[in-house]
């Protein structure tokens, strides 16, 4: 609300404020208000550019190397960035239409070489179709071009494991898209060395089964792997804390 004490007022240079007839000055409080609204709205916009990735992969998963060195191969998108100040990159897959179908980087970098290995997911969160998909890389303005492939082990694509709830009592979460799955679950330590058995072969329909941690007191805290095999033979992996 302005209050106006005496004079008449005419707007500054300033939108912020009001200069009154004897140089009285009054502030302008819904002006403002609208300023902080549009600076906040701007810093937001800036923080989404500087950080945002592709709907899946965070930038700390993006630069995680895969196990499996011939996927590690298939799936790597190359960044040399040569500019001393920070520039912004964006990395995109595009379809043989060369329609992006999946947003996979948009942030500012700095000078140096980089990594990042595709998770061979569109930007709705499914598995691509196997085969050799084209990358458009822009950095400071220049597009360069590259090339993925999207490869699968069997089973691949119709499962999915992750582990949720509490360190202290984590839940093995599998899902399974296909019927006439015999699935295993075994718990390793990081230096492959199995622990546990979480589950015992079992033949699944599709569905999404939770499995409890293995019941073992022996178990110590630390990091472990949780392995995916389907028919006998592996799937996937995920890694995780365990603090009993």
């Amino acid at each position: 609300m302005i209050h106006v004490i005496q004079g008449i007022f005419h707007w500054s240079s300033v939108p912020e404020i009001l200069v009154g007839a004897h140089g009285l000055v009054v502030y302008n409080l819904m002006a403002m208000k609208r300023t902080l609204i549009q600076s906040i709205v701007l810093i937001l916009l800036i923080v989404a550019v500087a950080g945002a990735v592709g709907a899946g992969q965070t930038y700390e998963e993006l630069i995680v190397w895969p196990k499996d060195p011939d996927e590690a191969q298939r799936v790597r998108i190359w960044l040399g960035l040569e500019r001393k100040s920070n520039c912004r990159v964006t990395v995109d897959i595009l379809d043989e239409n060369g329609e992006p179908i999946r947003h996979v980087l948009d942030r500012l970098m700095r000078f140096g070489y980089y990594n990042l290995y595709w998770d061979k997911k569109d930007d709705s969160g499914r598995y691509v179709d196997p085969g050799v998909y084209t990358v458009l890389i822009t950095d400071c303005g220049r597009s360069k071009y590259a090339t993925v492939e999207a490869a699968y082990r069997p089973w691949e694509r119709w499962s999915g494991l992750e582990v949720v709830g509490e360190k202290a009592a984590p839940v093995f979460r599998l899902t399974l898209d296909k019927d006439s799955a015999e699935a295993r679950l075994v718990m390793t330590n990081v230096r492959d060395d199995t622990i546990a058995v979480a589950m015992e072969d079992t033949l699944l329909s599709a569905g999404v089964y939770d499995i409890p941690f293995p019941d073992d007191k022996s178990i110590v805290s630390g990091v472990y792997l949780i392995k995916l095999l389907i028919n006998e033979g592996f799937v996937r992996e995920e890694r995780f804390s365990y603090t009993p």
